[in-house]
């Protein structure tokens, strides 16, 4: 399958090897240059290195949280326009991430299809 995606960028953030691998492959398959990070800090690092066009990110992590990166991405001026989705399997950080501005909230568990969709529309929504 040949994307549109044209080499568009996402950042993966999942402390689950298998979650961002599988995602990561996916993603790859759609024409998208996935880059990943296993913990909030390295997710910080990746996106002010490789501005990705979105990122996608677990939001229950060891260390600093899903919520936390999205308020130090949002803090930065080279981050703050970036699009982020966060994953959540559990309701009551459902109902935390709700109150954060500006994010796509998803409930796990996320087909890869269905990623793939949300990421495309954000990114057309975007510009």
């Amino acid at each position: 399958m040949q994307s549109h995606a044209a080499a568009r960028s996402v950042l993966l953030v999942d402390d689950h090897d298998d979650t961002r691998e599988g995602y990561a492959t996916y993603l790859r398959w759609a024409g998208y240059t996935p880059s990943m990070a296993a913990t909030g800090e390295e997710a910080l690092a990746q996106a002010e290195n490789v501005l990705p066009d979105v990122v996608v990110m677990d939001v229950h992590m060891p260390g600093m949280n899903g919520l936390d990166v999205v308020e130090a991405l949002r803090s930065s001026a080279a981050t703050r326009g970036i699009p982020i989705i966060l994953l959540t399997g559990s309701d009551k950080a459902l109902a935390d991430a709700s109150r954060t501005r500006d994010v796509k909230l998803l409930l796990k568990p996320v087909r890869p299809a269905d990623l793939l969709a949300h990421i495309d529309r954000l990114l057309e929504s975007a510009g």
